[in-house]
């Protein structure tokens, strides 16, 4: 199950890198297209929020009950706001502000699953 999470977290990193504004500088683009092929680029966003939903929805309905712990609260919270931002548009108007919302999604998504300590399943009485 770690191995999705740093899928996942590479995958946001490299949707974050392929919309970094680049200057143009030095014989090199500034296009995001010309760093990370336009295909991919499309792709990356859609597979990493869908494996960051099934991560979500794999740690938080488990067999003992709801787990809804602070770990878990972060890990959704950061993946729905990925998701809005895609899914609003914001990361094609706004590429500077989608690399904030996805750099920030990465960060959560790593504090959740790797520093932060697991715990306090409800479970069903």
């Amino acid at each position: 199950m770690i191995l999705l999470h740093v899928m996942v977290v590479a995958l946001y990193g490299l949707t974050a890198y392929a919309l970094w504004p680049a200057t143009a500088g030095h014989g090199a683009s500034g296009r995001p297209a010309d760093r990370v092929p336009a295909g991919v680029v499309a792709w990356l966003l859609p597979v990493a929020l869908l494996l960051h939903a099934w991560i979500g929805w794999h740690d938080v309905a488990t067999p003992e009950g709801l787990d809804l712990s602070f770990v878990n609260a972060v890990s959704v919270v950061a993946g729905l706001v990925a998701a809005v931002a895609w899914i609003s548009g914001l990361l094609a108007t706004l590429p500077a502000v989608g690399t904030v919302v996805l750099l920030t999604s990465l960060v959560l998504l790593v504090l959740a699953q790797v520093i932060l300590q697991r715990g306090n399943r409800i479970t069903k009485t």
